[in-house]
């Protein structure tokens, strides 16, 4: 598949989703889409563009407003996808169709009537047939998988759809796929944590890691070895509590350090980034909290975890020095460019601020340690 297919994908998600908070060009009024006659194929795609960035919504636009651009939207894109398939068009143009039309029956099928998610089942069997074993059919029925997850959290958390799902992420997994696609296995592995409770089975997300990764191993591709890192790192997490803590890597000042030389002091292990504004609230807290309990046997490990922003390290060297802060700060960043394991991998950090209390025999006895609940964990820990 050329790459006009996963650009317009990208185009029309932005112009649904992400662009509905943009300013430039955006109206307040009705949308006011229409489709074109007289231009080629390749014209209209051009059209949509543009026509779903001049109708999106202004920043801060009431919640109707914002709906209803989404409604009229998809059918837009659901007709525009229709009238240049029937034209024929040349391969890359004719896969641009597939995706917009795609894309506003996924829209409209988020709403889970019956007949609408029909629509989308119709149509990915259709562009199974017309593009059999392509990367937008692939595409297409990861993202419909990523719908039917939400809908069964929130409206259909019964077994049977949960066999349904897996069976359908083992497929895409096992289909030679490109490098987007075993992520739809991290996605099912946070969804089958909230079936375990929904559906009262214990060890439910345990066993489908374990699973995950011997169909993702199977494919024997290397360039999905991250994917299976991540996955190991949510099923050591899940055991987490109770259990002795691995924290080793490098602080911001280049040395090597290793948890286990706290070992006999209560430790807080603070996953947080320059950039994150909820990890900046925690912070007073914690400070407040080392400068009292420090003295009778506190300590705090911060770990920066996002290397994916330019200067980051050099970021967090600033923050350090502005808040004072006096911890042991680590980088990720840094860790993994002297080769060793990424820590926030190791424990498939996926959000921040994540924080967990450590005790004195370096044992994990609080994997959510926010709010003023870890302080009193914390005061009876130093009592013992």
């Amino acid at each position: 598949m050329k790459s006009s297919t996963l650009s317009f994908a990208a185009c029309v998600l932005f112009g649904l989703t992400l662009c509905l908070f943009a300013q430039d060009t955006a109206q307040e009024n009705k949308p006011d889409f229409v489709i074109p006659e007289g231009k080629t194929a390749a014209e209209l795609v051009v059209s949509v563009r543009e026509q779903l960035v001049a109708n999106r919504p202004k920043l801060g636009a009431p919640e109707e407003v914002v709906t209803k651009y989404v409604a009229e939207a998809s059918v837009f894109l659901r007709d525009m996808g229709d009238k240049i398939i029937a034209m024929k068009p040349e391969d890359s143009v004719l896969q641009d169709a597939y995706m917009m039309k795609f894309q506003g029956l996924e829209h409209l099928a988020n709403e889970n009537k019956p007949e609408d998610v029909k629509n989308v089942e119709a149509f990915l069997d259709e562009i199974d047939r017309a593009l059999p074993d392509s990367q937008l059919a692939k595409l297409t029925r990861a993202m419909d998988l990523e719908r039917k997850t939400t809908v069964f959290l929130e409206t259909e958390p019964t077994e049977e759809n949960f066999k349904k799902l897996l069976k359908e992420v083992k497929t895409l997994i096992a289909q030679k796929p490109v490098h987007y696609q075993p992520t739809i296995a991290l996605i099912f592995v946070a969804v089958a944590q909230q079936a375990e409770e929904k559906l009262q089975q214990k060890g439910l997300a345990d066993k489908i890691c374990t699973e995950l990764i011997a169909d993702i191993e199977a494919l024997k591709d290397d360039n999905f070895l991250p994917i299976i890192r991540q996955i190991e790192g949510t099923q050591r997490r899940m055991h987490l509590l109770g259990q002795e803590i691995k924290i080793a890597g490098i602080t911001l000042d280049g040395k090597e350090f290793d948890i286990k030389t706290l070992r006999g002091k209560v430790v807080l292990i603070d996953f947080f980034a320059s950039w994150c504004r909820p990890c900046l609230e925690e912070l007073p807290a914690i400070q407040a909290a080392y400068e009292k309990f420090r003295d009778q046997g506190f300590e705090i490990v911060s770990i920066g975890v996002d290397f994916n922003v330019p200067d980051e390290v050099r970021n967090l060297k600033r923050l350090v020095e502005t808040k004072k802060i006096s911890w042991t700060v680590l980088s990720d960043e840094l860790t993994v460019k002297e080769k060793m394991p990424s820590i926030g991998t190791y424990y498939a950090v996926d959000a921040i601020p994540t924080m967990f209390l450590v005790d004195q025999e370096g044992k994990v006895v609080d994997v959510e340690a926010r709010g003023p609940k870890w302080i009193e964990t914390l005061e009876k820990l130093l009592k013992n």
